[in-house]
């Protein structure tokens, strides 16, 4: 794949995005700033060096459970398993400021081996790979509801059509680890319904159906339906 091509071929506009756009299925341009708090700069998705490393081994979209496996594990080395609010926000603050002393947005390529990259990061990556691959996918700033808390908190997510044009919700944050060590997403097949109302926003993605990622259990996931 020619990244440069593809990203040229897909590429539309370079609006910026922050929790207020609550949905996008654009791919994020190199000089769009992505925001994950209106308190802080956000950052760029502007290292094709990346897509590079990340689709290397990418297959057609018809492996949709190889290609999320695949850039799960990509994730996983450069950004770390899980990442840190307050390394993430002395990033975010280390961006050049302007003649009035505006900080502006920094490179993603400053939370390689940080430990710091956290949803937005994580799913805005995640994102780009997959509609470079082709799928049809959106970003989801949305909310997360912790049942057991009855809680609702900030949270960026991916729900996309596969390959073989089933629904479904990858959460590129909340991860496992299994037994041969490799990293797997939480990812969910969704009916149709289900789909459209996370993507209105109508529904709200549950906490309790990833019960692991606050409990340390370790998740099975069941890919026969993909």
């Amino acid at each position: 794949m020619n990244i440069k091509e593809r990203i040229k071929s897909i590429e539309k506009t370079d609006k910026g995005i922050s929790i207020f756009h609550r949905a996008t299925a654009e791919f994020l341009s190199s000089t769009a700033e992505i925001r994950p708090s209106v308190i802080f700069p956000g950052f760029y998705l502007d290292n094709e060096e990346l897509y590079e490393e990340a689709l290397h081994d990418a297959k057609d979209i018809s492996d949709t459970v190889y290609n999320v496996n695949m850039l799960i594990g990509y994730m996983v080395k450069k950004f770390g398993v899980f990442g840190d609010e307050n390394r993430r926000m002395d990033i975010l603050l280390n961006g050049k400021a302007d003649e009035d002393g505006m900080i502006g947005g920094v490179s993603i390529t400053e939370f390689i081996g940080q430990d710091a990259a956290l949803c937005c990061e994580r799913s805005a990556f995640m994102h780009n790979c997959l509609r470079l691959l082709g799928y049809k996918d959106t970003i989801i700033f949305g909310k997360i509801k912790s049942e057991k808390a009855n809680v609702f908190d900030n949270h960026a997510y991916n729900i996309l059509v596969t390959g073989n044009a089933n629904h479904c919700l990858i959460d590129a944050t909340n991860h496992s680890k299994r037994a041969n060590g490799n990293f797997i997403p939480t990812i969910f097949k969704l009916d149709l319904d289900t789909y459209t109302g996370l993507l209105t926003g109508s529904l709200t993605y549950k906490v309790n159906m990833i019960d692991h990622a606050f409990t340390g259990d370790k998740m099975e996931v069941d890919w026969e339906y993909f």
